[in-house]
Parts: structure tokens; C-alpha cells; sequence
């Protein structure tokens, strides 16, 4: 019933499939039932570049308190993805993964949850004026339970006695950052007053094993320098810009 001839793509055996479901609706009822998680998860790189970035992260303890919580987030983090090298076909690695977003893994997921309450929230750890984020203290939890110890969704996630906090969705801070910079051409004598963004600016789709559909995504950065001003060069402030220069490269 379903096309096979030499010229058949997926998308015509899926368009004769639902032909064929419109044909006996009468007599059926159709349900898709969608599920969360990930299918699969590959880690780029090699296991050493892991490791060397477990090794930097002892570094942010010695920048306050705040850093201190936040690199024991990152560590843990870390320390299983490292483990997902060694041991991919772990149940204790797949369950790792499986609570990225949500303590509960799938069965916290396509609820109209409001809240993370997985790991991804060691990510999460300060908002784009640099405030630590703001996260559910125990008594939220209770308010928000019929039990005292907190919905599924907010229920704390803890591995290897490691706590992560659970914050709201909507809190989740830019993955992008804005710095002015000005530019000053001197073969011109223009001054430019600009804005560069940068970060982690979406995601890149791709085909696995040449199967011509998108089913494998991985973060993507990017930067974009904007104009937002042109101007003729002071000589004033210019003349300060070299004399800065001059200290910096130690010029007589």
C-alpha cells in the first residue's frame, strides 16, 4: 500500500501514510503520544580536554563566596561528564543526563512546568547585572506542596551530596553578552562607537550518519561587532588614546 519505487522519499511514504489514516478515520482513533529526554548525547572533544577543565574550576573558589557555591556546582557537573567517557552505557550516567532540565527526568517533562530543577541550573548561577539568581528557599518548597518535601518539579536535586537550586524558568539568564567598544580609524580620522554581542547565539542542526533529517543539535557561539555611531576623531581624545597606548607598550 505504501510507495517503494525508485523514486521514493520519506516524505511521500509519510504523506501515503496519512492518506491512508484520513481513509479510516471513521474507524480509528489516532494518538501521538510525545516524550522528553535525549535519545543520545555526544560529548565533543577528548576526555583529556574534560579533565582540564575540571582542573581550572578549583580557581573560582578563591574569588569569594558566591564563586565557591557556584564551582562546586560546576565541578560535580564536570565530574559526571567525565564519567560519561568511561562509562556511556551506565545506568547511573543515562539517569544523569535524563535530569539535565528536571529532577524528575521525564516524568517532570511537557507538564507546564515553571521551574528547572536539574543540573543545567549550575549554569544558572547569576543574572546579566552579575546578582546571584534568585533560588526556591525550603519554605517556597513547602508552600508550593501538598505533602511539605515539594512537587515533583520542586524537589531538589542532589548528586553525590551536591544540592542544586531550583529556580524559575523566566529567570534563566542571557546566553549573550554586550561590550561598547570604539573604534578609531586614523587613515580615515572617523571615529566609531560600537556594540559587540557575543556568546552562545543558538543551535546548529545537522543530519546524523547522512540520513538527509535534522536530528542532532549542538550549541552554537557566534559574535556580531554593531554600529551604532560615526563621528569625526577628536584630536583630544585621541592624542589620550595614544598616549595610553604608549605606556602600555612602554614607548618613550
Amino acid at each position: 500500500m505504501l510507495p517503494d519505487f525508485s523514486t521514493t522519499t520519506d516524505n511521500d511514504i509519510s504523506v501515503a501514510a496519512m492518506v491512508m489514516m484520513a481513509t479510516t478515520k471513521a474507524y480509528f482513533e489516532y494518538i501521538a503520544l510525545c516524550g522528553c529526554g535525549f535519545p543520545s548525547v555526544t560529548l565533543v572533544g577528548e576526555r583529556e580536554d574534560w579533565v582540564k577543565l575540571l582542573e581550572k574550576l578549583p580557581k573560582l573558589a578563591t574569588f569569594g563566596d558566591e564563586p565557591t557555591e557556584w564551582s562546586k556546582l560546576l565541578v560535580k557537573v564536570v565530574e559526571k561528564m567525565i564519567e560519561t567517557f568511561d562509562r556511556p552505557d551506565d545506568e547511573d550516567t543515562k539517569e544523569f543526563w535524563m535530569k539535565a532540565v528536571h529532577r524528575a527526568g521525564a516524568e517532570a517533562s511537557g507538564r507546564g512546568i515553571d521551574t528547572l530543577s536539574g543540573w543545567i541550573t549550575a549554569f544558572c548561577f547569576w543574572d546579566k547585572e552579575g546578582q546571584k539568581i534568585r533560588q526556591y528557599t525550603d519554605e517556597n518548597i513547602k508552600m508550593f506542596s501538598f505533602d511539605g518535601e515539594g512537587d515533583e518539579d520542586r524537589k531538589r536535586l542532589v548528586i553525590d551530596d551536591v544540592v542544586f537550586p531550583i529556580i524559575r524558568a523566566k529567570q534563566l539568564p542571557q546566553a549573550v553578552v554586550e561590550v561598547p567598544v570604539k573604534v578609531l580609524d586614523t587613515s580615515t580620522m572617523l571615529d566609531y562607537d560600537t556594540t559587540i554581542i557575543a556568546g552562545s547565539v543558538g543551535m546548529t542542526a545537522t543530519a546524523s550518519e547522512n540520513k538527509g533529517v535534522f536530528d542532532t543539535f549542538q550549541p552554537r557561539s557566534g559574535w556580531w561587532m554593531l554600529l551604532d555611531k560615526v563621528k569625526p576623531i577628536d584630536r583630544e581624545e585621541l592624542d589620550k588614546y595614544v598616549d595610553i597606548r604608549r605606556e602600555d607598550v612602554n614607548v618613550p
